[in-house]
């Protein structure tokens, strides 16, 4: 089995005054205004991308049946059941009563770059997509970052970055629950 070097994008960087994530070529804070401190770590600065060597096949299960739930996994041992019976846009703070939104407002959301609406889960058949819907800061899938509006399948044990608000997508049919 070959393998394939892709590039990874610099994630933003966190502003010393505010917490606003900044882009790495930024000099002053987009929010706060303060001037970013020549002392941020060297490779913020860079524009030359990291390289990530993955290999061609994913090793996860892609088969999203029926009546299976996803489960996100987040680093601080938060995990939310999702049984994805309707599209669910990821976001923060959004008030719609027309669609169906998980608000991850609580898990700092805002400090992690989410857009309002920045990414929805949904069911293809018998897969699990996930479609960026032109966020600011991207969404991420296994550190490649996803152009918008296009529907891209995840696999059991993928890691999705929304922002840098980075969590793991399981697939799962014991730990089911309304959402």
């Amino acid at each position: 089995m070959s393998e394939t070097t892709i590039p990874i994008y610099k994630k933003p960087v966190q502003c010393p005054g505010c917490g606003w994530y900044c882009m790495p070529e930024d000099t002053r804070c987009p929010r706060c205004n303060l001037h970013l401190p020549a002392s941020m770590p060297a490779n913020a600065r860079e524009l030359t991308p990291h390289l990530l060597t993955l290999l061609p096949e994913r090793e996860g299960e892609d088969i999203f049946e029926t009546e299976a739930c996803a489960i996100l996994e987040f680093s601080s041992d938060i995990r939310l059941s999702l049984a994805l019976e309707t599209p669910l846009i990821l976001g923060r703070n959004v008030f719609s009563e027309n669609e169906n939104v998980l608000d991850l407002s609580e898990l700092n959301a805002f400090q992690h770059g989410l857009s309002r609406r920045h990414c929805v889960l949904r069911r293809r058949a018998n897969r699990l997509t996930v479609t960026d819907l032109g966020s600011t800061n991207g969404t991420y899938l296994n550190g490649k970052l996803l152009p918008s509006y296009k529907d891209h399948v995840v696999v059991h044990g993928d890691t999705l970055s929304l922002g840098t608000l980075e969590f793991k997508i399981l697939f799962s049919t014991i730990e089911c629950s309304e959402s």
